[in-house]
């Protein structure tokens, strides 16, 4: 009778161990692959600011998809790497989290000559690759077939002056620029514009960095040209430099500019009334419902296309969520339509938005207001 009621308690004892241990899980502990995305960003170096704010946007998206279930009942999951601005380090950090990480795609970079070689080696290893903050340049930067972009092609945005400068009242247009295929683009773009107006090609001076210039040089030589409409391609304190440096040499030109000019608003101890009057185009305003959230969230209004890399996310999880084991995941963000909280997205056949929604702006006591058309 004892070996009986042992024979009973160990049957018992291994049926309780094997519902614990080796039964069907749970639907609470069941847990679906994660959607794995790289970003690839600029955390530091002199894209930083812009960095910051793709991450935020990026890290907003994620909470949310993931407080509301993932998508398709997947998490996702977000591999961070900080590039520093520097190309070289964004090559490597490609084959790491393409090759070790295993990610289903990638959002990155900030700037366009940190993003180029992520699109080569998107298309060499058939991984895709996404762009928040860069618009699409032929021949310049350009997209590829696993290369898309959030933005669509430059030419387009820079184009939306044209009726400032129809209306404007000036003799000569000049450039001061940075070294780089987007400042290039813009010098293009103003180019032919003035070309169509009738108007005498522009005069255009480069740099080669972002902070401590010296531009005396080539403001005595659009000041020897009698330039009297500037448009300045500059972000950080260069603005300031610029002004100040022109302001002491008696040249005082009416001067336009793209959103970047926020950074130097935003510099401590510099007076913003030295950019009244500064007509900009900006392409970075966010839609007021992303904007209440983020401000929410992060205790800052968003810019530098954090909603873009918000929605890149959005798009990516999806595109990934949709797509079948071993096909490409370029080819569903090629043919689909992605919903996200700010927007309905799809890509071109040129891999990059159809639009791109753009104000123009002049700066009074150191807001951004509409402009008042001539």
């Amino acid at each position: 009778m004892k070996k009986l009621i042992t024979i009973v308690i160990l049957a018992v004892v291994i049926i309780v161990l094997i519902v614990i241990f080796g039964g069907s899980p749970t639907p609470s502990s069941t847990t679906k692959e994660p959607i794995k995305i790289g970003a690839i960003i600029s955390e530091t170096g002199v894209a930083a600011a812009f960095g910051e704010m793709s991450h935020k946007g990026i890290q907003l998206a994620v909470d949310e998809i993931n407080t509301a279930g993932g998508i398709s009942s997947r998490p996702v999951q977000i591999v961070w790497e900080n590039d520093q601005t520097d190309p070289k380090v964004s090559s490597g950090l490609f084959q790491k989290v393409t090759g070790i990480d295993k990610v289903g795609a990638i959002i990155g970079s900030n700037f366009d000559f940190v993003t180029q070689p992520l699109f080569s080696l998107a298309k060499t290893n058939k991984v895709v690759v996404v762009s928040p903050s860069n618009p699409r340049i032929p021949g310049a930067f350009d997209t590829n077939d696993h290369a898309f972009v959030m933005m669509t092609e430059f030419d387009t945005i820079v184009r939306t002056f044209a009726s400032y400068l129809k209306g404007a009242q000036y003799t000569q247009l000049g450039i001061v620029r940075f070294e780089s295929s987007f400042a290039e683009s813009i010098e293009k773009t103003l180019n032919a514009m003035q070309v169509e107006m009738g108007k005498e090609q522009l005069i255009s001076e480069t740099y080669k960095q972002i902070g401590n210039n010296d531009f005396k040089t080539q403001i005595l030589k659009l000041k020897q040209a009698k330039v009297d409409l500037v448009f300045l391609d500059m972000i950080g304190p260069d603005p300031v430099t610029f002004v100040q440096q022109a302001n002491a040499l008696g040249f005082k030109p009416t001067y336009i500019t793209h959103i970047g000019i926020q950074d130097a608003l935003s510099i401590k101890g510099v007076d913003p009334n030295m950019f009244n009057g500064f007509v900009l185009i900006n392409w970075n305003f966010s839609p007021a419902s992303f904007a209440d959230k983020f401000m929410k969230k992060y205790g800052v209004q968003p810019d530098k296309s954090a909603d873009r890399a918000y929605d890149a996310v959005y798009v990516l999880a999806q595109a990934i969520a949709q797509t079948p084991v071993g096909a490409d995941v370029a080819t569903t963000l090629e043919q689909g339509t992605f919903v996200t909280p700010n927007t309905s997205f799809k890509f071109n056949t040129n891999h990059a938005a159809d639009t791109t929604p753009v104000l123009i702006q002049s700066i009074t006591e150191g807001k951004l207001v509409p402009f008042n058309t001539l």
